[in-house]
């Protein structure tokens, strides 16, 4: 009887360990496939965000608007009412192909000579020699945004167009005309 006991024992003692190097052995597997699934995720992110990119904007045969952009604007919106607010606006485009991005700095010097900054973060697209811009306050408990259609005229150091903007001390959309002009740099 004791020998039978042995033999079940031994039988038992082989059984966990087959059943464990199978485990293990599974384990191995998955663990590789869960690398070849992380490296083909991480490739696929590159293809995507590096060398498209790299290749679209090496082939682009568009306009290039990158640098230094300053604002220039009229004192008249689009429904005849006057902006008694000057502010001084820069916009630092870059561009990748045929997609804008960057960031603006709007100051406003007030009577008291206190200066009031808004900072934007800038999207946008240039489309044959038409632009839009999208600028959003980088702030979150401030409300500033505009949008620009421009189209880019004379040797490409001038854009004119329209900005659109909610106007706070009305409470409504309005537009303005406006010319940005590169910076020399």
């Amino acid at each position: 009887m004791q020998i039978v006991m042995e033999d079940v024992m031994l039988n038992l003692y082989n059984e966990i360990l087959k059943d464990l190097y199978n485990i293990l052995e599974n384990l191995g597997d998955i663990s590789i496939e869960l690398i070849g699934s992380g490296l083909t995720l991480i490739i696929a992110v590159l293809w995507q965000r590096g060398i498209i990119p790299f290749f679209e904007n090496l082939i682009y045969k568009g306009i290039r608007v990158e640098g230094n952009w300053t604002i220039s604007q009229s004192n008249v919106t689009a429904d005849g009412s006057g902006i008694s607010i000057e502010r001084t606006t820069v916009i630092e485009i870059k561009q990748k192909a045929n997609k804008l991005s960057g960031t603006a700095t709007s100051i406003q010097t007030k009577e008291n000579n206190t200066k009031d900054c808004i900072f934007y973060t800038v999207e946008g697209e240039v489309k044959d020699r038409f632009v839009t811009l999208f600028l959003k306050c980088r702030k979150k408990n401030r409300m500033a945004y505009s949008i620009f259609l421009l189209e880019i005229v004379s040797d490409g150091s001038i854009m004119k167009g329209y900005r659109t903007f909610y106007g706070l001390k009305r409470e409504k959309i309005n537009s303005i005309y406006c010319d940005l002009l590169r910076s020399l740099e």
